[in-house]
């Protein structure tokens, strides 16, 4: 926001669940005259109530800075609803129960713990694959517990990301290459959906082992030789065409391989030898 000079018109910024810190810039009060920003779930500790009560804020958040105040734009600490601010007469920012829940402004929950880590990589992933498109998006931004309640998203006991699986559900864009920086990933299912894969940055997935990319219009393996720990390859009705990438060979923990329906041709190389742990391949064409 630091160059915007639209101060007159109507903004939207959406920054919910990353780690911002401090307080909201002051200054902002003679910049923006309609700003909707939601900066909920952060770690925001001041937000000054002559701020709120200026007149050059009362028009923010829709008009709830006028009705309510700071809690138009974020919900006290010690205090928390579902939005993290109060939007409307019925949704109050309600007290915890217990001292020391929602330490910032703009808490949804009463917990004390911090976001995890893993969360703004996979809402980097839902904006950058059409995530309010999806056939099935259940939990994913709504709810706090992304273990639990995001369609598609398996963790451990720890609370760290094991498996995503989203197949033909309607993604289209590019997949992140963030996403291979989830350190415990071990399954990643997006077959039969409209997405441009690149396997850039595969290698700091160092637990993943099972990878389902059909049918998703993919023509090229590059960086596909980085993803050492790989078990189950399945790579069936793509556009991958000519011989086997030498690449593949690298895989040598690899012992499944599913890739009927491409246009490979030609022999299969004597680079297969190296993939000692294999056992199964399928290439019809």
């Amino acid at each position: 926001l630091e160059k915007t000079e639209r101060g007159d018109e109507r903004i939207e910024v959406f920054l919910s669940g990353n780690k911002f810190q401090g307080s909201i810039p002051t200054d902002w009060a003679d910049r923006f005259d309609n700003l909707v920003i939601d900066l909920s779930d952060n770690e925001i500790s001041e937000l000054p109530t002559d701020f709120c009560e200026s007149d050059e804020v009362l028009q923010w958040m829709n008009g709830a800075v006028e009705d309510y105040q700071c809690d138009g734009i974020l919900c006290a600490p010690g205090t928390f609803n579902e939005y993290g601010r109060k939007t409307d007469d019925d949704s109050e920012c309600r007290d915890c129960p217990d001292s020391g829940g929602a330490p910032y402004f703009g808490s949804k929950d009463c917990s004390s713990a911090p976001i995890s880590d893993e969360v703004p990589i996979i809402k980097d992933f839902y904006y950058a694959t059409g995530g309010s498109n999806w056939n099935n998006s259940e939990g994913w931004l709504t709810s706090q517990d992304h273990c639990n309640d995001w369609f598609g998203i398996e963790c451990n006991s720890n609370g760290e990301i094991v498996s995503i699986s989203l197949s033909d559900n309607k993604l289209s864009g590019n997949p992140p290459k963030s996403i291979f920086s989830l350190p415990k990933l071990n399954k990643l299912q997006l077959q039969s959906n409209a997405i441009d894969f690149s396997f850039e940055g595969i290698g700091q997935a160092s637990n993943l082992q099972i990878l389902y990319l059909s049918d998703i219009g993919l023509t090229s393996l590059d960086g596909i030789g980085e993803a050492k720990e790989l078990v189950t390859l399945h790579l069936t009705n793509n556009d991958i065409s000519g011989s086997l990438p030498e690449e593949l060979f690298e895989l040598t923990n690899l012992k499944e391989l599913f890739m009927n329906y491409n246009r490979i041709s030609g022999r299969i190389p004597s680079g297969l030898e190296k993939m000692t742990a294999l056992e199964e391949v399928y290439l019809l064409r």
